[in-house]
């Protein structure tokens, strides 16, 4: 009685371990399964792969490749566990596949055969889920390269600055201290126009480098509110047609309508400006224009569109011009900042900046702004067009 009693409580533990066993396999982040090499690669045991992954445990056992995935699938996984079952020779790999509902799952995959005494060989695979793992390592990595690219653009920078600025100031103390000396006007007023030009080139550079500060910081506040278009593009002209280069014309092309924009007066007059200025010194004859025009991809946005005859730029500087510190031609005075500002500044007013351009034939910057459906507001240096 007390051997019936100790098998019966011996088969209970069995299938309580069993149970213990098959609670744990289910719930790893693995997929493991044993395939039997003498009854054709039937399973033998299956808790879940990458594919159906649904599947209860005692429905596998018997069936095959071919019974949970598609015919390409089984074929290629048959003719690897005949080579494998020819060999012997461990595989280890990681893949990338996909779930029933398409999100991507990266698997490290081990396969291997298990011969056995007394017992027929077997295949053994395990899966181990590395998604969260692999993701981000990639999260990382791309971290990482964008970290070490801002350091080379900012060592770069920083080189590059104390000969950006000591330019404008040796300039500036030079000669003022010649306009001290000498009583002859017209050079003075030569001297004067040099410390003038100086001034402004030093005052663009602190404040080119102020505004990135403040971005980085967070810190840069906009007033938005509609704003006339046409006003903004005529007051453009009159601060940058004086600071045209000769044989450069600067034109503001008129549009037929009125356009209010939600923006900030100020910043959308700095991106402009930003951008002319810029195509002045690529352009030696023809002209900068810019103008607007209604967006024919998205009917609530407006295009702003500044256009040169200059020496266009590179195709291999063209998808960084918008990168911080990077400079089209580094024998042209300037921080490589401008163009990284006006994108932020573009982009915290709800629109997007592009660029196109042919070498030798010119340059046009592009970007777009929201339409307001309100009429503009009126300040005390702003005409509102009605």
């Amino acid at each position: 009685m007390k051997s019936k009693e100790s098998l019966l409580k011996k088969s209970n533990d069995a299938d309580l371990l069993t149970l213990i066993l098959d609670t744990v396999m289910e719930h790893l982040p693995a997929s493991i399964v044993v395939k039997d090499i003498e009854s054709g690669f039937k399973y033998i045991y299956r808790n879940k792969e990458s594919f159906n992954r649904n599947i209860p445990i005692q429905d596998a056992v018997g069936r095959d490749d071919f019974d949970f995935h598609p015919q390409e699938v089984a074929e290629r996984k048959r003719r690897q566990d005949m080579e494998l079952a020819r060999t012997g020779v461990e595989l280890h790999w990681v893949a990338e596949e996909f779930d029933r509902q398409g999100k991507p799952l990266y698997l490290d995959k081990r396969k291997m055969r298990i011969d056995g005494e007394d017992t027929p060989p077997v295949l053994l695979s395990i899966e181990w889920d590395i998604t969260d793992m692999e993701l981000m390592k990639r999260k990382l990595a791309a971290a990482k390269e964008k970290a070490e690219t801002s350091d080379k653009l900012k060592s770069a920078f920083l080189a590059n600055m104390s000969h950006e600025i000591r330019t404008p100031l040796n300039a500036i103390v030079g000669f003022s201290q010649l306009i001290a000396e000498t009583d002859n006007h017209d050079e003075r007023a030569a001297y004067y126009s040099i410390v003038e030009e100086n001034s402004e080139h030093l005052l663009q550079l602190v404040n080119e480098i102020l505004d990135l500060s403040k971005i980085e910081a967070g810190m840069t506040t906009f007033d938005i509110r509609p704003v006339s278009l046409h006003s903004i593009c005529r007051s453009v002209h009159d601060m940058m047609c004086l600071r045209c280069p000769e044989g450069v014309e600067l034109c503001h092309v008129p549009s037929d309508k009125a356009v209010v924009v939600n923006a900030d007066k100020g910043r959308v007059t700095q991106v402009i400006t930003n951008i002319i200025g810029n195509a002045f010194k690529f352009t030696s004859q023809g002209s900068v224009s810019y103008g607007y025009r209604l967006s024919e991809t998205a009917p609530d946005m407006v295009e702003i569109y500044i256009r040169d005859t200059g020496s266009g730029i590179p195709d291999d500087k063209l998808s960084q011009v918008f990168d911080r510190f990077v400079k089209a031609n580094d024998n042209v005075q300037g921080t490589g900042l401008g163009l990284s500002i006006s994108k932020t500044i573009v982009e915290r007013l709800g629109g997007s900046i592009g660029v196109t351009s042919r070498l030798g034939e010119g340059t046009t910057f592009t970007f777009t702004l929201p339409l307001s459906d309100e009429p503009a507001v009126s300040d005390a240096d702003d005409l509102v067009v009605p």
